[in-house]
């Protein structure tokens, strides 16, 4: 990557960071019904928000539907800034949120464009910014983030992995003597656990490996509460 292309797609970067909303535009909506005006948060470089699960939005991420993100904001020496993310949503999530049923969407980006003033008043300067370039802008977030998943897991859900250990190896919960989540990353986690036969540890692979920590999130979540008998996968 280039010293300019470097400045521009941490500018890109820089400017939905820093955006607390952003309007988003489901290609292929009805006209007046296909945008919206959403909270977003950059997600180890990924877009990322919460909606109603029964909304518009959350309709268009189960059905991986086209869409754009507009951010404007500021940068020192450039003015007005507009970075436009296109891609697919994706409903990656589920909770609640002020009582009721909300989702967490994520947009997987695969083109953007990043608009600056021009000098003198004239068009603004349009930059087409690599994804991979947006992404590599800052260092990875998924492992500390999963070294705090794991020190809370292991903390607050020590019951919820002795449920998960027993439903693996198929034994009785109450011969489970003690359970703790030993490790976690973007690809899986890895149980372990002791009961009468010994010390064991089992290996369990998300079936998609996660790109965000809502994702992480997510899927340890899923993983703990749907345990499944050892040889079932």
């Amino acid at each position: 990557m280039t010293t300019e292309a470097h400045e521009l797609a941490m500018l890109a970067r820089e400017t939905v960071g820093g955006a607390e909303r952003a309007v988003l535009r489901v290609l292929g909506g009805e006209p007046g019904t296909d945008a919206a005006v959403v909270a977003i948060q950059d997600d180890n470089g990924w877009p990322v928000f919460w909606c109603d699960l029964g909304s518009r939005v959350a309709d268009a991420a189960r059905r991986l539907e086209l869409a754009t993100l507009t951010v404007r904001g500021g940068g020192p020496g450039h003015g007005e800034v507009a970075v436009v993310l296109t891609g697919r949503l994706e409903l990656i999530g589920r909770g609640h949120g002020g009582g009721r049923p909300v989702a967490a969407v994520l947009l997987a980006t695969d083109r953007i464009h990043l608009e600056t003033a021009a000098p003198g008043g004239a068009s603004a300067l349009r930059h087409e910014v690599p994804p991979d370039d947006y992404v590599r802008t800052c260092p990875d977030a998924l492992a500390d983030w999963a070294g705090r998943l794991v020190a809370h897991t292991n903390e607050a859900h020590l019951g919820d992995m002795r449920r998960f250990v027993a439903r693996r190896a198929g034994v009785p919960e109450r011969l489970v003597a003690g359970a703790w989540l030993a490790g976690l990353d973007r690809q899986g986690l890895l149980a372990s656990w002791v009961d009468e036969s010994g010390a064991h540890s089992v290996r369990v692979d998300f079936p998609v490996p996660a790109r965000t920590t809502t994702e992480l999130a997510m899927r340890l979540r899923d993983r703990l509460s749907a345990g499944q008998p050892a040889g079932s996968e």
